[in-house]
């Protein structure tokens, strides 16, 4: 069993706010920081996911990469899992 241990630090909800005219729901954002943790029978389906949190980050998302376990043992970590999705992405665009 494998372990993406990553950490998302923008909470997104929806609150309804009121108009004078009319009410509607908008999106709210809070700066909070929470663990997430995915498992993963194998080690290529992990460090795969991995691999798409890293292009996250660099999209709109605020993701903070830390790891992929097994056990209690880091087997990837963030600058190998950059070189990688580096790699993937250069392997889809040639």
């Amino acid at each position: 069993m494998y372990l993406v241990y990553f950490e998302e630090i923008l909470n997104e909800y929806w609150e309804t706010v009121d108009y004078s005219e009319y009410c509607r729901e908008e999106p709210r954002f809070t700066w909070e920081r929470y663990l997430k943790i995915e498992c993963f029978e194998r080690e290529g389906e992990a460090l795969n996911r991995a691999a798409e949190l890293i292009h996250l980050v660099d999209g709109d998302y605020n993701i903070q990469f830390i790891g992929v376990f097994r056990g209690n043992k880091m087997v990837y970590g963030s600058e190998y899992v950059h070189r990688v999705a580096n790699e993937l992405y250069h392997e889809v665009t040639a």
